[in-house]
């Protein structure tokens, strides 16, 4: 008879080896989406054929597409800690590479001091990638300033994630949001440098498709500008651009300042943790410090990520939104753009 533990490995990989089964009767859904490259369809077809069941699995905390040491595509799987077993090295064709993550996480902070560190109360008007947050909230990062209209019926905005300016989905239209953040010393109204204007609800649920932790608040050019601090990259270039798998990135955030490491996976299904329960996020990409460095610390949440050199150089990429160790998981900007109907403001 085996032991408890034995047993336990045994029974988890039954179950796995069932959840497969179905899943391979099943075909996969629609076609390849256009953030899909062409080269990964075959790794795709497999995520949406195996993820729900891949999930399932006690330790697994996430699926996407990447590549494996030799440029080749991969589904990746993130774990929860090392030695998950039972797991299997390839799904209808497709090899799978495991990662260790750890518990994505949102919502937590670290503090930095200093002279002109990005914790500080800074001069109207504000750079980007600085201490911010809804009066209630303890602080995150201004992720940059936004726009709606033209000529003079122009409208700017903050934006930003919803767990920080929006205190998950806790807020309503119209409360103040501070610089720097509570934790940081920011009070109302003193510190007040715009006011919730919208944002979009995380559904607390490890079934939800959530898109974006995102939010905007209205403010003036008085308040807030569209460059990060001298240390930081400058300002970001307007037009977005796709994620793609080792695109080089830097961000500039409350915490860490300015990071930079490559986007190692993409089109990611990731379980993230908030003080509420876990959430479930689709579509979305990770992105790993260079130098085995973390790309974001706690207190990072809202940074807008931003292509690092060549031709797009500060093209916008996305908007961080929580972290591992120094893997990062970020929401792609076109649909956080497209929601609130913005233009990021820069060069």
């Amino acid at each position: 008879m085996p032991t408890a533990p034995g047993f336990a490995r045994r029974s988890g990989a039954a179950l796995l080896g069932c959840l497969l089964a179905l899943a391979a009767t099943l075909p996969a859904q629609g076609a390849r989406p256009d953030h899909v490259p062409a080269r990964f369809d075959r790794v795709w077809q497999a995520q949406e054929r195996f993820q729900q069941g891949l999930l399932r699995y006690r330790g697994v905390v996430g699926v996407a597409l990447g590549e494996d040491a030799a440029g080749e595509p991969v589904l990746k799987l993130f774990l929860d800690q090392a030695g998950v077993t039972g797991l299997p090295g390839y799904v209808d064709g497709a090899a799978i590479e495991t990662v260790v993550t750890g518990h994505f996480r949102a919502g937590q902070l670290e503090a930095q001091a200093g002279s002109g560190a990005p914790t500080d109360r800074w001069p109207r008007p504000v750079p980007i990638g600085v201490s911010v947050g809804h009066q209630d909230v303890t602080a995150g990062t201004l992720g940059c300033q936004v726009f709606q209209g033209s000529g003079c019926h122009v409208q700017y905005f903050v934006l930003g994630n919803n767990h920080i300016l929006a205190n998950s989905n806790q807020a309503q239209p119209g409360d103040p949001i501070l610089q720097p953040g509570r934790y940081d010393g920011g009070i109302a109204p003193a510190d007040t440098i715009a006011n919730l204007a919208d944002y979009e609800p995380v559904v607390v649920s490890t079934a939800a498709n959530n898109l974006m932790d995102a939010a905007i608040a209205r403010t003036h050019i008085g308040n807030v500008g569209y460059t990060t601090p001298a240390d930081g990259y400058g300002a970001p270039i307007s037009t977005p651009v796709s994620p793609s798998v080792n695109l080089r990135v830097r961000k500039y955030g409350r915490s860490t300042r300015q990071t930079t490491g490559r986007i190692s996976a993409i089109n990611a299904t990731i379980m993230v943790d908030y003080p509420q329960g876990t959430a479930r996020f689709v579509q979305q990409f990770v992105v790993t410090g260079d130098n085995s460095q973390p790309f974001s610390g706690a207190g990072d949440s809202g940074s807008l990520v931003v292509v690092n050199g060549g031709t797009g150089d500060r093209r916008v990429v996305g908007l961080l939104f929580a972290g591992s160790g120094n893997i990062s998981a970020v929401n792609p900007i076109g649909p956080i753009l497209s929601r609130f109907n913005v233009t990021v403001s820069g060069d």
